[in-house]
């Protein structure tokens, strides 16, 4: 049917029935919210006519998570935030079938809680989603309840698997439904996604009981449980959800497979992996997702490498490598601005042999050379490649196969022309698992790698080693729980830094043997992988506090006072990165959508100025 002119700019997002009027929400270009009611029951036939739904603060943005209808009453649960502020969750009622409208009120006041729909049960409406718990501090699932809409009480959602375990966190539970619970009842049914297993399972709360497992489907890949799910006649459990950029029905079921119906489907967008400053151009490197159906058989999901050019603010595909290196999902390059000799190293390929590591070397945008002395194991994985104190150096694992159960131990190797690599000896293993990250010097100073190491009972503990000699003396160790993933060079000192008991800290040394802590990170905030800058240093992180909630890029002089700015993406919950390149820092972020890229062609001035008030 027609809709009316003012209705024409509204993408409508979700649909009920109060009483004889069909009841749809959205919003528009400028994200106000609007109603669009078309009365069933009039005489004519039926009659279209739109309204206003309630205005939020002037800054604030609006987006819809639900709607359900109980005769006349009408609930619309909405999400509200703006940019340096963490979301907070209300719900707009009207009583005469959408005609008029109060609110926001709020579903839980003064707590960060994602509210993904509602239902009305026959007695009461019923939220479901996430919410913050501030001592996990973790999305752990929530569920609210309200009689009318205007007044919510929080439930004590418990979820548990039938092996009696809890699901690992961050959990939260989709987009409510009704149908039958596993005692026969009638009940509200919700889907969750177990992390890191692709597995979409349901859970059904009977009356004012608890929620109890209902169903689990087998492993979909990037399945994602904020889909709506709803019962079949049969007592089966369907969900509509998206994954790899498709809209599509998943059929759950206790065992078997999970077919999928296609109903919406676009070219999935890559996803940029790394950015690589080759001297004569900045390269990176995009994932672009596929799902292959294999009939009867199955499906294979992974990921095609791409090769692209980052030309001022455009991308475009271009090979930059030698041949051979799109089967290797890993790449690391630097390119040494006195020699321009550029040293690629590329791991992670399956082979026969296990998994290796190759790397090729060139002079002066030249020919790319094969180098040597990478091999010698039948695990090879390189994680890091730079230069310090007039060398090149390498890091990563090594391990005698690509087995699960083989221990992987730190390794460095280093070179003097990029070519000619050698695997270095030092002190560089554990009891289970070690990792180098990344390998510092000072100009007259020590040389250090950081990293971590398990003990027997893979309990991880952060690691400093010093080079004397030519071999890696491990110098220092960080308290149990800590892990150290980066340094930087700032001043007279060697920033570390890494992890605490879930926390981000920065150490420093002097000598590579002490470590001094010099900062803690408050929860809520996070800081990545630093690079060096001309002026000081640049890293990533996130914030969620009263001041803003989302992505920033942060800048520092000496790694002690630090700066933030915040990345203007367009929504999502991606990683954020930084990569040094020629002109600047490239930060790039995983938006909801697609990657966003931007360039910051002076960090160092940003360092300045911020130094300078």
């Amino acid at each position: 049917m027609a809709l009316p002119d003012e209705a024409a700019a509204v993408r409508l997002t979700a649909v009920t029935v109060a009483g004889q009027t069909v009841l749809a929400v959205g919003q528009d270009l400028e994200e106000h919210a609007w109603a669009v009611l078309v009365d069933a029951g009039a005489a004519a036939g039926h009659t279209v006519r739109t309204v206003a739904l309630p205005a939020v603060a002037e800054g604030d943005h609006l987006a819809l998570t639900g709607i359900a209808a109980a005769g006349r009453r009408v609930v619309v649960t909405v999400e509200v935030g703006r940019p340096r502020v963490p979301r907070t969750h209300h719900a707009f009622v009207s009583g005469d079938g959408g005609a008029t409208w109060e609110g926001p009120v709020p579903v839980e006041a003064g707590v960060r809680a994602d509210v993904h729909g509602v239902v009305w049960t026959g007695s009461e409406f019923v939220a479901t989603g996430a919410r913050l718990d501030p001592e996990r501090r973790a999305l752990v699932p929530g569920a609210w309840s309200s009689p009318d809409g205007t007044a919510w009480t929080a439930e004590t959602v418990q979820l548990q698997l039938p092996s009696g375990a809890e699901p690992p966190t961050p959990i939260w539970l989709g987009a409510p439904t009704l149908g039958v619970g596993p005692g026969g009842g009638a009940a509200v049914i919700a889907v969750t996604e177990l992390e890191y297993t692709w597995q979409l399972v349901s859970f059904a709360r009977e009356g004012s009981g608890p929620w109890r497992f209902l169903h689990a489907a087998d492993p979909v890949p990037a399945a994602d449980a904020t889909g709506m799910a709803w019962q079949g006649r049969h007592g089966d459990a369907w969900i509509l959800t998206d994954y790899g950029s498709a809209a599509q029905l998943q059929h759950l079921l206790p065992t078997g497979p999970a077919p999928a119906h296609d109903l919406v489907a676009h070219d999935p967008g890559a996803r940029l992996q790394s950015v690589h400053a080759l001297g004569d151009v900045v390269g990176a490197v995009a994932a672009r997702p596929f799902f292959e159906e294999k009939g009867e058989t199955g499906w294979r999901t992974g990921a095609t490498a791409e090769q692209l050019v980052l030309h001022g603010t455009t991308v475009r595909r271009q090979a930059w490598g030698p041949e051979g290196t799109e089967q290797y999902p890993d790449l690391l390059t630097e390119t040494d601005p006195v020699s321009g000799t550029t040293v690629l190293l590329a791991a992670g390929r399956w082979a026969t042999t296990g998994v290796v590591t190759s790397g090729w070397s060139r002079e002066d945008a030249g020919a790319w050379h094969p180098v040597t002395g990478l091999d010698g194991h039948g695990y090879v994985e390189t994680r890091w490649l730079g230069q310090a104190g007039g060398r090149w150096f390498a890091t990563g694992q090594v391990a005698p196969s690509a087995h699960v159960d083989d221990d992987r131990h730190g390794q460095v190797w280093t070179s003097r022309d990029g070519t000619a690599w050698e695997a270095m000896a030092g002190d560089l293993g554990a009891p289970r698992d070690s990792l180098v990250e990344q390998v510092c010097t000072l100009p007259d100073g020590p040389t250090v790698g950081v990293g971590w190491r398990q003990d027997d009972a893979r309990d991880t503990t952060g690691a400093l080693w010093r080079l004397r000699d030519d071999r890696w003396e491990r110098a220092a160790d960080g308290a149990l729980g800590s892990a150290f993933t980066w340094c930087a060079a700032a001043g007279d000192a060697i920033l570390v830094g890494g992890t605490l008991d879930d926390r981000g800290v920065t150490w420093r040394t002097t000598d590579g043997v002490s470590l001094e802590e010099i900062e803690r990170l408050p929860d809520g905030v996070r800081r990545g992988i630093a690079v060096e800058v001309d002026g000081g240093i640049v890293a990533a992180g996130h914030l969620r506090t009263a001041d803003h909630e989302g992505p920033v890029v942060w800048f520092s002089a000496d790694g002690e006072d630090w700066s933030w700015a915040p990345v203007p993406g367009r929504g999502g919950r991606g990683e954020v990165t930084v990569h040094a390149v020629p002109d600047g820092v490239v930060v790039i972020y995983g938006g909801a959508t697609a990657d966003e890229a931007w360039l910051v062609t002076d960090p160092g001035g940003v360092i300045r100025a911020e130094g300078r008030r």
